[in-house]
């Protein structure tokens, strides 16, 4: 997982998110409809795929746009003036010193949203994963102690005659319909809890990578603008010809100048379109989850997240449990009421009544462990914080801030310093070499005015 930043903000972090999920908000299409997800033709879907797709071609076009200017700069040269002074590089580093600000700046934001998202994914994950296998085993508890008890009874009973038989014969009726209840929640739990570990582990595994992946556009504007400052730089200092920095320059435009702005342009568009759809789904993240849920998932499933989500129905795993301990506790109640009698009647009864009344005795504990464990009031704010407050607000908010960073340094900045750089590059050539022309600078009579006196 990424490691956490130097320094508490905290304080900024509500002006670094805020803003840009109702932008993307405003932006963003329409959603499909639930009743879309229906639909085998996937119409609904292929409109709004378009309508994404519609606000990334733009950002694309404009790239493309960059990209042909500083090619067509590059490779056509303009007609040459008198340069009798040193032209100034103040405005390229100043432009130059903007777009590392600004890279830097935009580098600093994202990890810093992204990690606060990255963290609420993790921390919610693993305590979702905590909790379920928590569950799972408390299950597994359960079933064990109601098999011990079962094997303990029918072994008892064919030793049991007369008045003792017919009340352990209840006791077995009630114990098995409490196994039962225990063995379909097993059923139902089982496979989730190595679910939400694949996806603990995946999520670990893909944080780190990930978020420094999507860094890789800006990296790429950062090592174009310091091969343009550093030969600039040094072309200036050394007060040479220019020359060879100026053939440096303009084979670097459709080298690396124009690649990089394209592939800017590229990553910029797919993340914008990515942050549209995104915040589309998460104007009524809700409904949006539970419907496709209910068409993708299974009616176990899809009850389970509408009672977690919603509010609405019941829990298919906590029903199960609710019967469990009502079975529990009627068979209590009757081992309490007629243990007594089986054991005075039929004396090899006494210790399966005792290993009953411990085994219920020891039922309590898991059952209710299990029941806050999977209770609303446990599950639901680690939904919340994971969907509302990180995937629905905090990630559309890191991913909103990347577009605008690497779209002004990789589409606007970038183009502007290349476009200075050879300016500034074609004004030095002419100024060292009119410099060293006599005739250039007036000290000596030009071809023309020589042939006036001849």
């Amino acid at each position: 997982m990424v490691g956490s930043m130097v320094g508490n903000y905290s304080w900024v972090e509500p002006y670094l998110e805020s803003p840009w999920v109702k932008v993307m908000g405003i932006f963003a299409p329409s959603f499909p409809a639930p009743d879309a997800a229906a639909d085998v033709s996937g119409e609904a879907f292929h409109h709004f795929i378009a309508a994404c797709a519609g606000g990334a071609a733009i950002l694309a076009v404009t790239s493309v746009l960059a990209a042909v200017g500083v090619l067509l700069r590059s490779c056509c040269c303009s007609g040459r003036r008198l340069q009798l002074e040193a032209p100034s590089v103040k405005p390229l580093i100043c432009m130059a010193f903007m777009t590392f600000t600004l890279t830097f700046a935009g580098m600093f934001v994202y990890l810093l949203v992204g990690h606060k998202g990255v963290s609420l994914t993790m921390d919610a994950v693993t305590h979702a994963v905590s909790d379920v296998t928590s569950a799972a085993e408390q299950g597994r508890m359960l079933s064990a102690l109601g098999a011990g008890a079962s094997v303990a009874l029918n072994s008892s009973i064919p030793k049991c005659q007369g008045s003792a038989r017919p009340f352990l014969q209840q006791f077995q009726r009630q114990l098995e319909s409490y196994i039962e209840c225990v063995d379909q929640y097993n059923s139902d739990m089982e496979g989730i809890p190595e679910q939400l570990r694949d996806l603990q582990t995946s999520l670990g595994e893909m944080s780190d990578r990930e978020m420094y992946s999507l860094l890789a556009p800006l990296v790429l504007v950062l090592l174009c603008c310091l091969a343009i400052v550093l030969a600039v730089c040094a072309t200036r200092s050394t007060r040479g010809s220019g020359r060879c920095s100026n053939c440096c320059i303009r084979s670097l435009g459709p080298l690396l100048f124009a690649p990089a702005i394209l592939i800017v342009g590229a990553a910029t568009s797919v993340e914008f379109g990515f942050s549209l759809a995104s915040a589309s789904f998460c104007k009524d993240v809700d409904t949006n989850a539970l419907t496709y849920i209910q068409h993708f998932a299974g009616n176990t499933t899809y009850d389970i997240s509408r009672y977690y989500i919603s509010g609405v129905g019941t829990n298919p795993l906590l029903d199960q449990l609710h019967e469990a301990n009502e079975t529990a506790l009627k068979l209590e109640k009757t081992v309490e009421k007629y243990g007594s009698t089986v054991a005075t009647v039929c004396a090899d009864a006494g210790p399966t009544v005792k290993n009953i009344s411990e085994t219920l005795e020891a039922a309590h504990a898991p059952l209710n462990q299990v029941d806050f464990l999977l209770s609303p009031a446990n599950v639901y704010p680690l939904y919340k914080e994971a969907i509302h407050d990180d995937a629905c607000s905090t990630i559309i908010s890191g991913f909103a801030w990347l577009v605008i960073i690497q779209y002004v340094v990789g589409i606007v900045c970038l183009p502007t310093l290349t476009c200075m750089a050879e300016k500034f590059m074609d004004r030095w050539v002419a100024y060292q070499a009119d410099r060293r022309n006599p005739a250039a600078l007036g000290l000596m009579p030009s071809r023309i005015e020589a042939s006036r006196w001849r």
